[in-house]
């Protein structure tokens, strides 16, 4: 056993190799989904596969949770004794890792005088892997690309020529795929030294004991936050846009003393195109929503998933069958989050967040002025739903925290032109504290003909709903415009973007929290100073009185307003 100081300064540590092998990824990565959203995740294994700690810029709750029961799965495939030093193993099947074949993982086993002490592993998003490109549309996962079954991508520090030669053979952009793939073997080997010198500097012959260590103490953190709360049932309904038609996820939460149970019975059965979501993602984003929730300040180990069981039933939209498509599974994870939120609101209603907006990913292609083909995404991200306690942050991407790709960059490398982006007035729902606030984009693509655009959007529909009489944020629009006028095209479609042709996007407004006419006034005037609440809903909705030229608070005319009920 450690004792508290002796701990943290081990734990510190490894969690510092954890950054600095992200750190590397992120630096010596070619694509900007890596390289500015931080589309990827970082983290360290013990010899038997458990996690043993993340890099706190993982940039995806998916990726994680998915890489997590990847290594296990690698070990099942090529057991230790197979392995030796200088190898890597690789792959991208959804139903094994992080849900869908652009999140390729690669692991890295660590030896320490011949004897298999660990593994280092990342896992990205990556550029392209071929088939009908990245989009809802698809209808089997034999749509959707490359699959990369477990194999060695390294050999005895020899690069297996023969597997890079497929991929590069079935990808659109083939030097920033390698590439990337190479960053994370750079990143995995940086990690490698590095966990090597920790154990050196602190004479550890094993990482077992330090493991166990870790492990047990976040398992007990995560039990006692369970403990704490009232044992019972507790169900939420969440409908969404869906693909053709609206879905619905029903998610009942089961607390019984220190373990807690997520049964998805009653959701959608799965659909005919690629928004289905595998049972690690699902289990992904509902352990992501109980954190929050109960326990923050938990880090990620294997300990933290022990206590929590998660259900779904085989052939649902959230544990879909093979061959199943899964490209856009990314569409679903904000609403198994609002399903587990919803459900523990009645537990503990003042530890939840109120539903959020959509985060919009589109998918672009065609062939850029050059007369070279191109093909490139990114996302707008919207408004967050608000806390008991604090407002929704705006233009902000949740659950997953991929960031924002800087206008500057997409312009620079891509033949997307950003037109406009913006925070919408009074798109955050109303409440004691606001949801956060929407932000529309508008762009266009220089091209020399028509370019292909993969909507996958959501809360077109349904918009994000607010807790405790707190009211629902504004949902998302897609439109097309140019001389002919303007056209809505659904929110999963791939549609055409013509030369002079501008796309507007955004993803909707977080819920409130409370009622509006609760909230502060003075934080009613300053949202109205800073272009988030205009002075019309200050009066009409929060029941605040403004001058129209200062902005001051007409105390008198807003306590008669409020007074009126």
């Amino acid at each position: 056993m450690y004792d508290a100081v002796t701990l943290e300064v081990l734990w510190n540590r490894v969690i510092a190799i954890c950054e600095e092998q992200a750190r590397s990824l992120f630096n010596a990565s070619f694509s900007t989904i890596v390289g500015e959203s931080e589309d990827f995740a970082s983290a360290l294994y013990d010899a038997r596969g458990n996690l043993l700690a993340q890099a706190a810029s993982s940039g995806t709750v998916g990726m994680m949770m998915g890489m997590t029961k990847g290594i296990k799965a690698f070990l099942r495939k090529i057991p230790a004794a197979a392995l030796q030093p200088g190898d890597a193993l690789i792959a991208n099947d959804p139903w094994l890792l992080s849900g869908h074949k652009y999140d390729v993982t690669i692991a890295s086993p660590v030896f320490r005088s011949g004897v298999l002490i660990g593994f280092t592993a990342t896992t990205l998003h990556a550029t392209d892997i071929g088939g009908i490109g990245f989009s809802a549309a698809s209808r089997q996962v034999f749509d959707e690309g490359l699959t990369i079954p477990i194999m060695k991508i390294v050999k005895a520090g020899r690069p297996n020529e023969e597997l890079l030669e497929i991929i590069r053979e079935n990808v659109r952009e083939p030097d920033q795929v390698i590439a990337d793939f190479f960053a994370q073997l750079a990143a995995n080997t940086l990690g490698s030294q590095k966990l090597l010198d920790f154990m050196s500097d602190y004479d550890l012959p094993t990482l077992e004991p330090l493991a166990a260590a870790i492990v047990d103490r976040t398992e007990q953190a995560m039990r006692a936050a369970i403990a704490a709360l009232p044992d019972g049932v507790f169900t939420s309904t969440v409908d969404f846009d869906g693909y053709e038609a609206p879905l619905r996820i029903v998610a009942t939460v089961r607390i019984s003393g220190d373990e807690m149970t997520v049964d998805f019975a009653g959701t959608s059965p799965q659909v005919p195109r690629g928004i289905n979501s595998v049972l690690n993602v699902t289990e992904a984003y509902t352990v992501h929503a109980i954190k929050c929730a109960l326990a923050p300040d938990i880090p990620n180990t294997e300990g933290t998933f022990r206590p929590i069981r998660v259900l779904a039933p085989e052939g649902c939209l959230l544990n879909a069958r093979r061959p199943a498509a899964v490209m856009a599974r990314h569409v679903l994870v904000l609403f198994i989050s609002a399903a587990v939120f919803g459900a523990l609101a009645h537990a503990v209603p003042e530890k939840v967040i109120a539903e959020s907006g959509h985060r919009m990913i589109h998918a672009l292609s065609g062939m850029a002025p050059s007369g070279e083909p191109f093909i490139y995404w990114f996302l707008v991200s919207c408004g967050v739903g608000a806390t008991a306690a604090h407002d929704g942050l705006s233009g902000t991407n949740f659950p997953a925290a991929v960031g924002t790709v800087p206008v500057e960059m997409i312009e620079t490398v891509s033949p997307v032109f950003i037109e406009r982006k913006e925070l919408l007035l009074d798109s955050g729902g109303p409440g004691t504290f606001r949801g956060g606030c929407d932000q529309e984009v508008v762009f266009r693509i220089h091209s020399r003909e028509a370019a292909t655009l993969s909507a996958m959007y959501d809360r077109l529909l349904f918009p994000a709903r607010g807790y405790a009489g707190g009211g629902a944020g504004r949902p998302g629009r897609f439109r097309i415009r140019g001389a002919a006028g303007e056209r809505a095209p659904g929110g999963k479609e791939r549609c055409s973007i013509a030369p002079g042709e501008t796309a507007a996007v955004c993803g909707g407004g977080g819920g409130g929290y409370g009622p509006a006419e609760r909230r502060d006034p003075e934080r009613v005037r300053r949202d109205v100073e800073d272009g988030l609440v205009s002075p019309e809903a200050a009066r009409a909705v929060y029941r605040v009185v403004l001058d129209p030229e200062s902005l001051a608070i007409n105390w008198q005319a807003t306590t008669m307003l409020r007074a009126q009920g």
